[in-house]
C-alpha cells in the first residue's frame, strides 16, 4: 500500500466514523461524548424508520466527504489561500511531500470510489 493510500484509508475511516448514525431510531443511545444531547434527542424523535436513518447517514457521509475533499483542495493549492501561501503535507523523517506529482483531492475521491465499489463486491 502506498503512503497516499494509507492517508486516504485513514481519511475514509474518519469519514465513516463521523457518519455513523447509531444514535438515531427508537432504541438508540446518545453518544456520551457529545455536548449536543438535546439536538441528538430532537433528531432521534424525528428520524425513526430505517429509510430516514439511511437517508440521514448518506447526507452525513456526503457532507464529511465534501469537507475532507475541500481540505485536500486547499492543501493542493486550489483555494484563495494559495494566493497568500502554500501548505504541504510532509512525511516526518524523510521530508517527502505528499503533494508531489499528485492531486490529493482527486485521488482521494478515486480512492473512495474504488473502496466503496470493492465493499459492494465483498
Amino acid at each position: 500500500m502506498s503512503k497516499h493510500d494509507d492517508l486516504f484509508q485513514d481519511l475514509k475511516q474518519i469519514r465513516d466514523t463521523w457518519a455513523q448514525v447509531d444514535y438515531l431510531g427508537p432504541n438508540s443511545v446518545i453518544p456520551e461524548w457529545s455536548e449536543l444531547k438535546e439536538e441528538y434527542d430532537t433528531l432521534r424523535n424525528k428520524i425513526e424508520n430505517e429509510n430516514e436513518i439511511v437517508a440521514f447517514k448518506k447526507i452525513l457521509k456526503n457532507t464529511v466527504t465534501g469537507v475532507l475533499h475541500s481540505v485536500l483542495v486547499m492543501i493542493d493549492g486550489g483555494t484563495e489561500l494559495a494566493e497568500k501561501f502554500n501548505i504541504d503535507l510532509v512525511i516526518m523523517g524523510t521530508g517527502e511531500s505528499m503533494r508531489e506529482n499528485i492531486a490529493l483531492h482527486e485521488e482521494f475521491i478515486g480512492y473512495l470510489l474504488d473502496a466503496e465499489d470493492n465493499s459492494l463486491v465483498n
